[in-house]
C-alpha cells in the first residue's frame, strides 16, 4: 500500500503564527494502484488481547491488590490509539497486504481523477503538513 496526499485543509490552529494545514492521505494498493482497500485487524493481534485481558481478570479475581493496577491501567488503554496499532490494510481487487508508507508509485497528489472508488470506500489518514516526512506523500 501507498499513501497519497489528496485532500488539505485549515484546522483553525496557529503555530508560532503560522497556519496549521492537515493533510488527507488516500491509501492506496502497491500492487495494481487501486484506491479499494479494506481494513482488518490480524487474528494474531486479537488472540494476544485476549490473552491479556484474560489474565488480568484472573489476577484480579485472586488477588484484589491487583485490581487497584488494572482500573488506571484500564483507563489508560481507553485513550491509545488502538486503531493505528492493530488495523492492517489490504487491497479488495488483488487481496495485497504489503505496506509502503510513501507515495510508492508517485501519483500526482491533489488530483482526485486517479481516485476509482467512491469516496466512501477510500482508507484515508491525516497528518499535518508541517511535518519533516510529509513530502514523502506528495
Amino acid at each position: 500500500m501507498g499513501a497519497v496526499a489528496m485532500k488539505d485543509r485549515s484546522t483553525g490552529l496557529v503555530d508560532k503564527g503560522y497556519p496549521v494545514y492537515e493533510a488527507t492521505l488516500y491509501i492506496y494498493c502497491d500492487a495494481c494502484g487501486s484506491f479499494n482497500i479494506e481494513t482488518y485487524i490480524p487474528f494474531i493481534k486479537l488472540l494476544i488481547i485476549a490473552v491479556i485481558i484474560t489474565v488480568g481478570v484472573f489476577l484480579a479475581l485472586h488477588d484484589k491488590q491487583w485490581l487497584m493496577c488494572l482500573i488506571p491501567l484500564g483507563l489508560l488503554a481507553l485513550f491509545l490509539p488502538w486503531r493505528d496499532i492493530l488495523l492492517k490494510y489490504k487491497c479488495r481487487k488483488c487481496e495485497n497486504s504489503q505496506i509502503t508508507d510513501y507515495n510508492s508509485l508517485h501519483y500526482q497528489s491533489y488530483d482526485m481523477s486517479m481516485v476509482d472508488v467512491p469516496d466512501r470506500l477510500t482508507q484515508k489518514r491525516y497528518i499535518d503538513t508541517d511535518v519533516l516526512h510529509f513530502q514523502q506523500f506528495t
